[in-house]
């Protein structure tokens, strides 16, 4: 019989923080599902280094601000197993100065930060709640607490 690891989704870790923290929770005994928008062969790379290390990953590659995609890469994954963690990580910059900001700047950054943590969550929480466990970390940028001239959005 395989052995049993506990299960976290991170999403936006194809590089960066979203990496690290796949990286580091497949370390600590976590199968991995490793989504990404873009960037097949960065993802592929995290993946190649947590499987060579022992870890097990699964790319899944779709763009957290379309609900249609989420559902549809997450619900037939599911029905067979359910993450026991969720890291909404996905994120990017599109830096400019507010009053010449275009409004598809404002709206794709938000998009991703928003609206990715709504798709994601809401493909996952109904599971997690029928099972009564499940942890969820949002992760933001400090830009949220300091401000950094041009990262309005």
């Amino acid at each position: 019989m395989p052995e049993q690891r506990p299960l976290a989704l991170v999403t936006g870790a194809s590089r960066g923080i979203g990496a690290s923290i796949a990286s580091r929770l497949a370390e600590d005994g976590y199968a991995v599902w490793l989504n990404y928008r873009g960037g097949h062969q960065a993802a592929a790379a995290v993946r190649d280094g947590i499987v060579s290390k022992g870890g097990s990953c699964t790319l899944l590659p779709f763009d957290v601000a379309d609900g249609p995609a989420v559902e549809a890469a997450l619900a037939p994954l599911l029905a067979e197993k359910i993450p026991v963690v969720l890291v909404n990580n996905a994120g990017f910059a599109k830096d400019g100065i507010f009053a010449m900001m275009p409004e598809s700047d404002w709206n794709s950054v938000l998009a991703v930060h928003l609206g990715g943590f709504f798709h994601v969550t809401r493909a996952l929480l109904p599971f997690m709640l029928r099972r009564r466990s499940g942890h969820i970390l949002n992760i933001a940028s400090t830009s949220g607490q300091t401000g950094v001239g041009g990262q309005v959005n």
